[in-house]
């Protein structure tokens, strides 16, 4: 499991017999945009980023979630930022990204 993350995504995954992909943080909790550049398949479908993370409440850099939208290997695959805890961070939204 790579924790901070919404339970429910594996168990919607599970529900509709799809293969979840997990790519580890740092201790941090910070992002390793090569290994998950590096997880995308032809098959990746879809692609979850939990900003701020809950219980953790560390938001990912917006450069981070930028870096990751604007990579070649995300061009066929929907990118979700949950960001369900925004309003509890100091860090803007990444909507207008």
């Amino acid at each position: 499991q790579t924790p901070p993350t919404y339970g429910m995504y594996k168990v919607c995954a599970k529900i509709n017999d799809v293969e979840v992909v997990n790519v580890p943080l740092t201790a941090d909790f910070d992002l390793i945009i090569p290994n998950i550049m590096e997880a995308i398949t032809p098959e990746t479908k879809l692609l979850f980023l939990c900003s701020p993370g809950n219980p953790t409440a560390k938001a990912l850099p917006l450069a981070d979630i930028e870096a990751v939208l604007q990579s070649p290997q995300t061009c066929d695959t929907i990118v979700v930022v949950d960001e369900a805890y925004v309003d509890f961070s100091t860090q803007g939204s990444a909507v207008g990204l």
